[in-house]
């Protein structure tokens, strides 16, 4: 019986065979390595492997990723102030913000790192707000 691998053991697979190579050894052992998850008949699973690789990735290289929505397109002083505050979070190197405008927040922001979602929005303080008046 044939054992099956996970998707965040095929990315740690992946980043250990790749971390100290040079850039032109890279397509060779991508290629290899796809060949391996396809005969294990597991390319339905590269979207998580991708994932799970890139969360590897980050940690090694102290880059936080992060998701940040918001009911419009924020301000620079905002961007730069939840950049800081992401800086103090994390203590990461480096912090790529992917923002996306979502009407359903209303207001504020919802920001996600990881498995911390912090949601600061309007939506969230009006749902808590209609909770307590229902008690």
């Amino acid at each position: 019986m044939k054992m099956k691998i996970k998707p965040n053991e095929y990315a740690k697979i992946l980043f250990e065979i790749t971390k100290d190579k040079e850039e032109s050894e890279v397509p060779g052992i991508l290629k290899g390595f796809i060949s391996l998850v396809a005969r294990n008949n597991d390319l339905k699973k590269a979207d998580e492997i991708i994932k799970h690789y890139s969360e590897i990735y980050n940690n090694e290289h102290g880059i936080a990723e992060v998701e940040l929505k918001s009911a419009r397109q924020l301000s620079q002083v905002s961007q730069k102030a939840i950049e800081k505050y992401v800086y103090e979070l994390t203590g990461a190197e480096n912090v790529i913000i992917n923002s996306e405008v979502d009407k359903k927040v209303l207001g504020g922001f919802i920001l996600k790192y990881g498995s911390t979602i912090i949601d600061a929005s309007l939506k969230n303080r009006l749902d808590k707000l209609k909770g307590q008046m229902a008690k």
